[in-house]
This record gives C-alpha cells, structure tokens and sequence, in this order.
C-alpha cells in the first residue's frame, strides 16, 4: 500500500496513490519528486479514500491557494473541508 512513482526524464512523474494514509513526511516526499517534473500524472485508480489529513496535506502542497476538496454532509449541516497552501516537508524538523 506504498506510493510507487515512475519518472519519464524531466519533463513527467506518475504517482500511483493507493490510498490516502501517509505520514506528512511520506506526502513531503511525493510532492518533492513531482515539483522536479513539468508534469504530474497522480494516479487514483482503485484508491478507496483514507485520511482526510493526508489528503489536505497532498493537495495543498500542489496549489498556491486555498483549494476545497470536500464537503462533510451531516444530520443537520455540512461543513466544508478545504486544504490549504502548505511548504513541502522533506525531512524530520
């Protein structure tokens, strides 16, 4: 259930997410590799979900902006779930 990652030269980097349950770090590392390419591919096939953390953090360290990703549906409200511009960590600090 590890991130796997292939590079095609600098221009393209496939990240194939089977779910989203990874430590900050492990998401740091990620995006670190796809920041080097000119391209992203991230590949969500068969992906069931996870952490809603894990997925604020992948996604804010792609946007130079709020992005909402979600919204959480209950009884009686609902609550947006928006991921926010964050600095990739690629390293314990």
């Amino acid at each position: 259930m590890r991130a796997q990652s292939i590079e095609y030269g600098d221009k393209i980097t496939v990240i194939k997410v089977p779910e989203f349950n990874f430590t900050a770090l492990e998401v740091g590392s990620m995006l670190s590799k796809a920041h080097r390419h000119d391209n992203l591919i991230l590949d969500l096939r068969g992906n069931p979900g996870g952490a809603v953390d894990t997925l604020k953090y992948l996604v804010g360290g792609m946007f130079d902006k709020e992005i909402k990703i979600a919204d959480r549906v209950g009884r009686k409200n609902s609550k947006p779930k928006i991921a926010n511009p964050c600095t990739i960590r690629t390293s314990e600090s």
